[in-house]
């Protein structure tokens, strides 16, 4: 579980592993549309995390997220 300040911030000590970086995704919504609306509507996160946690990378909400998007 990330833990956030109360400005939505990252607080120190909660392990980058634990964060969900901000990506979200609803696989029921996405049945039926295209990869590229899929991206477009759910994005994948890379780079620093946008809330603080430390990770560097690219992030998926859940593997179905990652295979609904054709990454």
């Amino acid at each position: 579980m990330t833990i956030l300040d109360e400005h939505g911030r990252h607080v120190a000590g909660t392990p980058p592993e634990a964060c969900d970086h901000g990506v979200t995704f609803d696989e029921e919504a996405a049945k039926g549309l295209s990869a590229s609306e899929v991206r477009r509507r759910w994005p994948r996160m890379h780079g620093l995390c946008p809330k603080g946690c430390g990770f560097n990378g690219i992030a998926y909400a859940s593997y179905a997220h990652y295979i609904f998007g054709d990454w």
